[in-house]
């Protein structure tokens, strides 16, 4: 058999690399490495479109609170939380099932705030309460002996206004939850014939205020203490704001998402002197 002498680089005279069996095995190795990575992008594409229909399938809910929710609202309530809320800590069971009862607290309508994810049973994430108030523009219905007494004039000129409060757990903030469950509170406000809606926010907490601002509340007065908080109820909606409530728009809620119920009424004395900021809607 004759001796050939390998391909030569006319320019450096450096033998060529043979090819056939090996570019064949480059060949097949590139369509592996090529399977591999179709195959790892199409679990990215499904674990991606599996997440997004868990998120479409996850709903808040709102449900009335009952006794058997205070174990839960025990380990929810951090101090923080609390202090937010402008209660005192809630530390142990009894104290748990009167803060369910709202005990002390003017926000006597309370609901748990329960998230639903698919396949799961709803987790009690929060709560938020609120209590009502029928304002007149020119006269006090409290110096009324009874509500027939109110003159058509006076009916037409008066207002119900709602005080509300809310919270979240801490690992349940920052995920939306609060704008949807406050959705839910101000749809069920205004089909009651609520026409506006207050809530008080320590001004230190940024994060509530922004929640607020993005559904639309507006600030109503400059900064107070607690001491003053008397005046805060006489504020009534001094603009009429349109917001879409039904649409699931998440913000970042940080860690201190709250209104406090307490800043009206049963004031701690570790908040009695932080400032206030109230907010308003009108519906």
């Amino acid at each position: 058999m004759p001796i050939t002498s390998p391909v030569t680089n006319p320019i450096t005279s450096m033998p060529l690399p043979r090819f056939g069996p090996l570019s064949l095995k480059h060949t097949a190795f590139k369509k592996n490495v090529i399977k591999q990575i179709v195959i790892k992008q199409g679990n990215i594409k499904r674990n991606i479109a599996k997440q997004n229909a868990q998120e479409k399938s996850s709903v808040i809910s709102l449900q009335p609170l009952t006794a058997q929710h205070a174990p839960y609202l025990l380990h929810l309530l951090t101090t923080q939380i609390c202090s937010s809320l402008a209660i005192e800590p809630v530390s142990n069971l009894a104290q748990a099932i009167a803060f369910v009862h709202g005990e002390g607290s003017s926000h006597n309508k309370r609901f748990g705030i329960f998230y639903h994810c698919a396949g799961s049973n709803p987790i009690l994430i929060g709560s938020l309460g609120y209590q009502l108030e029928h304002q007149l523009e020119h006269q006090l219905e409290s110096q009324l002996s009874s509500p027939s007494q109110l003159s058509s004039e006076n009916r037409v000129n008066s207002h119900r206004q709602a005080t509300i409060s809310y919270w979240l757990g801490h690992v349940y903030q920052g995920q939306g939850h609060a704008w949807q469950a406050l959705g839910l509170l101000l749809n069920s406000l205004t089909s009651q014939g609520i026409d506006s809606v207050l809530a008080n926010v320590y001004a230190d907490n940024i994060c509530s205020q922004k929640l607020l601002t993005k559904l639309g509340f507006i600030q109503v007065n400059n900064t107070i203490h607690n001491d003053d908080c008397h005046a805060i109820n006489s504020v009534s909606a001094s603009a009429r704001v349109k917001v879409n409530f039904a649409t699931n728009e998440g913000i970042n809620e940080g860690v201190s998402i709250g209104s406090g119920e307490g800043v009206t009424d049963n004031v701690t004395d570790s908040t009695s002197s932080k400032a206030i900021i109230s907010f308003t809607l009108a519906l």
